[in-house]
């Protein structure tokens, strides 16, 4: 989806269940940069093939530029994965998507313009 608010003008957007997108790079921690709102869901994050963490988009306001961190990974090359549950973040949400604008592994940061 084209935003200005994006890092580089593009959000990915995915409500599918099982929809994911996956980032690699070299570091000791990554970062993953999403929007959160009432139509953002949850999501769960993996590091290398292990599950790390769920994530809950919803927020009452519609948010960008949001981030998740995961550290103390260890040095060398990691594999981000971010999969839609297709679930909302709570009874209140109107919708499941899931957003990622921007993702940083270490010090380098990959545009989501890549599904």
């Amino acid at each position: 989806m084209k935003t200005s608010k994006a890092y580089r003008g593009r959000v990915l957007v995915a409500d599918r269940p099982g929809a994911s997108a996956s980032y690699a790079g070299t570091g000791s921690a990554v970062s993953w940069y999403s929007a959160a709102g009432p139509a953002q869901g949850t999501a769960d994050v993996y590091v290398d093939g292990k599950h790390r963490a769920v994530v809950n988009g919803y927020s009452t306001k519609t948010k960008q530029r949001v981030v998740h961190r995961l550290v103390r990974l260890g040095p060398g090359h990691h594999v981000l994965t971010v999969k839609a549950r297709g679930t909302k973040g709570s009874r209140h949400g109107t919708g499941t998507r899931v957003s990622i604008d921007a993702v940083r592994v270490g010090t380098a940061r990959s545009s989501s313009t890549q599904p």
